[in-house]
């Protein structure tokens, strides 16, 4: 098997594991099984995020979509800037995200599909607009190449993707990748944050079997 691609029996075992530390992090990540494929599993997770535009990419340093779920409230009291609330036009998005099992590329891949409150799917060239700006020169050059859309394998229908064609050479070059306990994780977390998926730094020490807090 090349280099930075894993087996389908490694995914699963790794789909699971993750899932576990997933819930032991009051993280969303779950385990399903395939409809119509049996032996085939994906990983899934529902997440809430503010949407940003292209404009505010350009403006802020920090990543352009916040997990509704991840932010930790504070005592107004205690920070002035929790006074500051959403502008009235800003609006929520929400994301579903697959993590599937390429059996050609022997790899994972990031299938998702994105919903306005009205349940309106956003559109593709509106997704690559909101890619963070520290990724729109490779965006611009390799469009389709990157994020596309494609019948997403296990369930037949439209999703977003983030294509694999370079996933195993990006993996062959993460430090420490032999050791495949971490390789969804380090895989996420590399990949993710292109479409506003960020991994809870937690999860490395959880799957180091320390304690989660």
């Amino acid at each position: 098997m090349a280099a930075g691609s894993i087996s389908l029996e490694e995914f699963r075992e790794l789909a699971l594991k993750l899932a576990e530390v997933s819930a032991k992090l009051n993280d969303s990540w779950r385990v399903t099984q395939a409809p119509s494929s049996p032996g085939d599993v994906y990983l899934e997770k529902t997440s809430v995020m503010l949407e940003r535009t292209p404009r505010c990419f350009e403006t802020e340093a920090e990543d352009p979509r916040t997990e509704v779920d991840d932010v930790e409230l504070e005592d107004p009291e205690e920070d002035p800037g929790c006074m500051q609330s959403p502008p009235a036009s800003a609006s929520y998005l929400t994301y579903q995200f697959h993590v599937v099992y390429s059996h050609s590329y022997a790899v994972p891949v990031l299938y998702f599909n994105v919903f306005r409150p009205d349940g309106q799917r956003v559109k593709l060239e509106e997704l690559w607009a909101m890619v963070p700006s520290e990724y729109q020169a490779r965006m611009q050059e390799h469009k389709w190449a990157t994020l596309t859309q494609q019948e997403h394998p296990l369930l037949g229908c439209p999703y977003f993707m983030l294509h694999p064609c370079h996933t195993a050479t990006l993996m062959s070059q993460v430090p420490n990748v032999q050791d495949k306990r971490y390789y969804l994780i380090k895989w996420l977390s590399s990949v993710g944050p292109v479409v506003g998926l960020e991994m809870l730094p937690a999860y490395a020490t959880a799957f180091d079997g320390g304690e989660v807090t």
